[in-house]
Formats: C-alpha cells, structure tokens, sequence
C-alpha cells in the first residue's frame, strides 16, 4: 500500500453540526491535492465528544475519512493520538470549527524536502464570528521575530503542517481544564525551537479561525490563570535575553497604527460628547462606523492580496459569515511585535540562574526586622545543604535590602522589583509565576511578600506542581479601627490548598489560623527561632544609680512608641530612664519628635540590628508592641544579658512567663500595670538577674541552632538533600 503524503487529522469535542462547514472546507482542500496526484489521508478523532458530534460524524463525515474514539478530555492529547495512527509523511491539523483554505495542504506537499524539523504555518490566519483579525504570520528566522515574545504570547496557531517523526518525537503536552497548565500549542513551539526547528510560512495560504463567544479553550486557559508547561525554550539556566535588533514592521501596520490611534481619540471624543448630549448619540455612531468603513476601503492596510480575497469568496459557500467585503472591516495586525518587557525582565531574572536551584525564597526585602532574621535563618540552613547558586532570594519591593549583604555564600540575592519596574501588577505576577513553574526549585518559600502570595493564589495550581509551596506567617495586624488582618488571616487561607506547610516562629498564630480556618494541624509548623548565647555579662547595676532601660523597635503603630511616652511620663518618680532607637515609618515623625521631648528619655535615632546596640550601658529591656508573633529583639536580648519587661501580645507569653522568665503586662496597654512593674524592677534588687536566668535557661533548651535544625528539617520536602559539593 503506498504511504499517504499527508495526513490531515481533525479533532472534535462538541461542536455538533458546525463540524459540517469544517468538514467541507477540508474536503475542498483534500481533493484539490489529490487532483495533482498526492495521496492525503484523513482522520478525525473523537475526544469525548458530545452525542450531536458523534452523531454527525458518523452519519455525514466522508466515506473515506477514519474515525477513532478518545477519551482525553484534551485537544493536545487528542493530535497526539491522531498522529499514532496518521499514515502520511506529514500530518497536518484542523480543529471541528475552523476551516482551511483550499490552497493549504497542496502548497505544504509543494515546499521543498527541507529540514524535517521545519513546521509549517500558513501566511495569514483570518479570525472570524466573536472575534476579528488578520494576522499576518511571521517566520522564526524573520528580521522581525523576537524570541522572547514567546515569553508572553504566542507567535502562532496549533493548526500546523510538519513531519510526522518530528510531531512523534515532540508531542503536545497535556494541557487539560483546571491542571494549572494551558497553551498547548505554544508550549509545542517552543519545545520545537529549542530542538533547533524552524517555524516557516506557506505563501498564498490562510486559514479561518472561528473565535466563538463561549467555549474557546485559548479564553478557558485565560481564565483559568494557566501557565506554559515547563519547557526546554524558557529553562532559566538557558534562556537569556535576546539582542536588541530593531523591529521591521510592514508599512501597513506602521499606517495602521497611526490609524488606530487616530481612531481611537476620535471614539474617545465622541463619547465624551454623547455623554454630554445624548441627543447626537447615534448620528455621532453612524458617523464613527461611516469613518471606519471608508478607511478600512481606502486607508492604510486596505491593500489586501487578491488570493486572500479570493480564499474568502470560495469559503463564502462555506461559511455565510466570510465574504471578501468583511476582509475590509476587520482590523489588520501584523505579527511584529516590539521587544516586550515582560520578555526582557524574564531574561534578567533567568541571568541569576547559574546552576540548579533547589530553594527559592520570596520576600519583600531584607533590612532591619524580625521577619528578614527569620528569613536569614532559614537561608542559612539551606545553604549548609547545596552548592553555591543553589539557594536564591528574591525581593519584590522597590525597598533597599541592607540586609542582602549578611546572606551566606552560596545564595544568590535578585532586586526582582528593580528588574521589574516597568512592569504592571499582573505582568510582575506573570513573569514570576511562569519563571518559579520554569525553574522548578525543590521549594518555594514565601515570607511577607505581597507579590509572592499573588502568586500563589493566581498560579499556585502550577506552581505547586513543579515546587512544594511554604509560606512563614508571625501575627495577624490590626488596622487603626480594630479590623484583624495581615498574611496570616488573608493571603494564607486563600492559598492554603497549593501549600505544603505554613511556618511561625509560635504556637499562637497557628492555633488561631486552625481555629478560625480549619486549616490542616499536620502543615502547621512552629519553629522557634536560634540564637547565639554567648555567657551573661554583668547583671548589677551600681547602687543609687538609674535602671537604664532599652527600647527599640520600628516607629510604627504595632511597636505602639505612644505607650513608652506614657510611661516615661508616669514614672518620673521612679529611678528610670529610657533609651530608644528605631526609625520612622509612614506618618511616626510625630512620635519621633515626642520621644525628644522628655526628660527621663533620650532618642538616639536608628539602628542596624540588635548587635549594633550597645547593650553593656542597660539593665532592662521593653517592649510595648500591640500585636506580634515572637519578637527576634526579646530573643537577642535576652541572649545579650538583658531581663525583658514586654507587653502580652501574639506569642510573647510562650517567651515571657510573668514573673518567671520576664515581666508580662497584660493587656497591652494597661500603662498602671507597666508603672507597678517598674516599680518591682527598681526596688527588688534579686528580681531582674533572677528573671534573667531562668530566659536564658529557656534560650538554652528551645532556642538553639541545633534545635532549630531538627525542627525544620523534620518538615517533609523543605531541605533539599546535601549535595555532594553542599557543606
């Protein structure tokens, strides 16, 4: 039996009697190759398809066309079956409700025996019904291609031709509803790039695509926040920015363009005035579509070949809805398409990836703060595992990271916010989620960045496919009207299903998340935090003289600087004076300039982690927080040689046991409970050495990198294993 030249394989789902127009323009096609003697076979696979398609196909469907059932639920799983049974040297595709040009499968078997891994697409593909455009197609070795467009977009439609061994050794892959991935076939051309193929164009041919207002897969997968496979083309290790030649555009577009524009102000304009007088709405309308008819006659891109016309005048027979006058009213778009950003921003971050990356970190930035420490911590312990370029970090927000500097060698640290600043909101949550499904980092560490939980929440069915997904949260925030809110209530519930666990430096926060979210107590982890316990140093202070207390902390509404002030003030009696540090946040100058103000208190301004404090001049440390989770400064101090005098919030009496390990003052704000502690802290002079001990002992027991080592690592799936060139 003589092997087909081609075969034409068609997938049905559920369109029912509109097959037929597609069936008709395909045999239109089929026997005008085979009148100049090619052998074209054709298959139509059936995937799951809905009683009225079944029903067509069976009863209408030529008599020569083969029919195969498939249960995939999947348009790239279905080509792939159809290309398992296709006989011919090369295969091309059609979908049930887009129809071919009649001159496309003869101009295929016409172009010459070039490469096997060239794939053929037609010169122009007319978008038809809910949807309407020209799209002039572009070649891969073009002038006008940019490589990283297909970071963004597709160049092209799945309705190709190629070699069969080419589609066998380069499948689709799936791409089902609700899997998180989507875009199968621009995922197939970029898997045929990176093996080295080329996407060519057939001249003189089109194809119709019938966009439909519901049921489209392309919007389904838009919906449905889905991202590219992971693919060999964008693999962060290999992709890198293209050079910067300039684009050749057509002049019809470069026209077009300036028509659309033009079009656009003057729609603008005539809404504007239609708001204002009603009356001239629909003379303004008639006029308006009047303008873009004649333009679309005789402006710029009015110019269309005549075989297009004349594809359109024989598919009219066809298809009712496609007449060569209609070509004129739809809107020209050529395929050569700028530089885009979010290709180019993907490049730069691709550009930190040296190696293999097994965990990646996204925070909103490292400098001063109890949640940077944390991060370190975890950073640290990874980095002991992996070699060099085997951790990465990444921040979100356009903040100044000090704190990048004390990473440890081996993690890489990336300004993801500087790289990404032109960039929109959804294009930055774009970039990122397809660059962590590309990367496939072992794990994915989220800790108290907004652009890392968006992500997860947009992507994470993917994500979470390629990495386990972990998420610190501390407390919960308080708004100034009382309102709970934060990461921990927020984002964390929201994304709760991608997440492989939730980490907290206490027990507080979890109980409360499980409480009031139900959330799974196996994910849930409490990791109290390491310190370094060096020997206490002196504990006494001289007799007669002052207790010199520390305070230090951010600016801000949590750390509640207005309750020091009032405690400053109501304790002028007593022997005390206060010492603080900390910087401005939003609108703390006022607090700042109050702490200035008084007498027993003396601001000194800001300060860059706990260790640059000096520690030795004080006796006493407070801390006057409204919410926390557990604050990193009452564990260095502590540490330090400082007995901590601490409001009761969030996880601070799993630390501060009152009376036992601290003093407690409980509520928060209770200022006369702060003044009797004081008190007990002037005039007991066993009290403060004895507190000291017993947190020091608890520092010892819980709070050891030993410890800590143990807990995190008995967390499934977070550290990667020692490589052989880890530490």
């Amino acid at each position: 039996m003589t092997r087909p030249d081609l075969t034409l394989i068609v997938t049905a789902h559920a369109e029912g009697r509109l097959a037929h127009r597609t069936v008709r323009s395909a045999v239109a096609a089929v026997d005008l190759a085979r009148r100049q003697g090619r052998i074209v076979e054709c298959i139509a696979v059936l995937d799951r398809p809905t009683p009225e398609t079944r029903d067509y196909f069976t009863r209408d469907a030529p008599a020569d066309w083969r029919l195969l059932d498939g249960d995939h639920g999947d348009l790239g799983l279905a080509r792939n079956q159809g290309v398992e049974a296709a006989g011919g040297r090369w295969v091309a595709f059609l979908d049930a409700d887009d129809l071919l040009g009649s001159w496309w499968l003869l101009s295929v078997l016409e172009q010459p025996d070039a490469d096997p891994r060239t794939v053929y697409v037609p010169e122009a593909t007319i978008t038809f019904e809910a949807h309407h455009l020209i799209h002039w197609l572009t070649p891969s070795d073009a002038p006008a291609f940019r490589p990283e467009v297909l970071v963004a977009t597709n160049y092209w439609m799945a309705l190709v031709a190629a070699r069969r061994e080419l589609l066998c050794e380069i499948p689709f892959a799936a791409a089902r509803g609700g899997s998180g991935f989507g875009f199968e076939d621009w995922h197939w051309f970029t898997q045929v790039l990176a093996a080295g193929g080329a996407i060519q164009t057939v001249p003189g041919t089109t194809i119709f695509i019938r966009r439909k207002s519901r049921g489209s897969l392309l919007r389904e997968h838009q919906i449905a926040n889905a991202l590219l496979q992971p693919t060999d083309f964008l693999a962060p290790t290999r992709y890198r920015v293209a050079d910067t030649r300039p684009v050749v555009d057509r002049p019809r577009a470069a026209a077009s363009g300036r028509w659309d524009s033009l079009r656009s102000r003057a729609g603008r304009f005539g809404l504007a005035v239609a708001r204002r007088f009603p009356i001239l709405e629909a003379p303004l309308a008639r006029a308006y579509r009047s303008a873009v008819r004649l333009n679309a006659r005789f402006g710029p891109g009015a110019e269309l070949p005549s075989w297009l016309v004349d594809q359109c005048r024989e598919l009219h027979a066809v298809e009712p809805q496609l007449f060569p006058d209609d070509l004129f009213r739809i809107r020209l778009r050529e395929n050569c398409i700028p530089n885009p950003p979010v290709g180019r921003v993907y490049g730069k971050l691709c550009e930190a990836v040296t190696g293999p990356v097994r965990l990646a970190f996204i925070v909103p930035w490292l400098r001063t703060g109890g949640s940077d420490l944390e991060t370190l911590n975890y950073v640290r312990l990874a980095a002991e595992r992996v070699a060099d370029g085997g951790v990465l970090v990444l921040a979100t927000e356009p903040v100044p990271s000090p704190w990048a500097s004390r990473l440890p060698a081996g993690a890489r640290f990336v300004d993801l916010a500087a790289l990404a600043c032109e960039l929109r909101d959804d294009e930055r949550e774009y970039v990122l989620g397809t660059f962590l499904v590309q990367l496939g980092a072992d794990a994915v560490h989220v800790v108290n960045s907004t652009l890392g939980f968006a992500v997860v929440e947009r992507y994470g069915k993917a994500v979470a496919q390629r990495s386990r997904v972990f998420a610190s949260v501390f407390c919960e925030d308080v708004t100034a009207d009382g309102r709970r809110t934060g990461f921990a209530l927020d984002q964390v519930p929201a994304v709760a299903d991608h997440l492989a666990g939730v980490f907290a430096d206490n027990r507080r926060i979890l109980e409360l998340m499980i409480q009031m979210f139900a959330l799974n107590p196996n994910r849930l982890h409490t990791h109290y935090q390491p310190v370094d316990l060096p020997p206490a140093g002196r504990q006494d202070r001289p007799p007669g003289g002052k207790l010199q207390v520390l305070w230090a902390g951010r600016l801000d509404r949590q750390k509640r600087p207005d309750l020091l002030i009032e405690v400053a003030r109501r304790v002028t009696h007593l022997p005390v004076h206060f010492h603080a540090y900390g910087a401005s946040v939003l609108r703390s100058d006022a607090a700042r300039v109050r702490l200035r103000g008084l007498p027993n208190l003396t601001y000194h301004g800001p300060f860059d982690g706990f260790e640059s404090l000096p520690v030795g001049d004080f006796d006493l440390f407070l801390n006057t927080s409204q919410w926390e989770g557990m604050p990193n400064v009452l564990l260095e101090a502590l540490a330090a040689g400082l007995p901590v005098m601490s409001s009761d919030a969030g996880g601070i009496p799993e630390l501060i046991r009152d009376g036992e390990t601290g003093l407690l003052v409980s509520p928060f704000d209770a200022v006369d409970a702060y003044i009797s502690k004081f008190e007990r802290a002037c005039y007991e002079p066993d009290l403060l050495p004895k507190l000291l001990a017993a947190g020091r002992s608890l520092l010892a027991a819980r709070h050891t990198w030993d410890h800590f080592r143990q807990a995190v690592g008995a967390v499934p799936g977070y550290l990667p294993a020692a490589s052989a060139d880890g530490s």
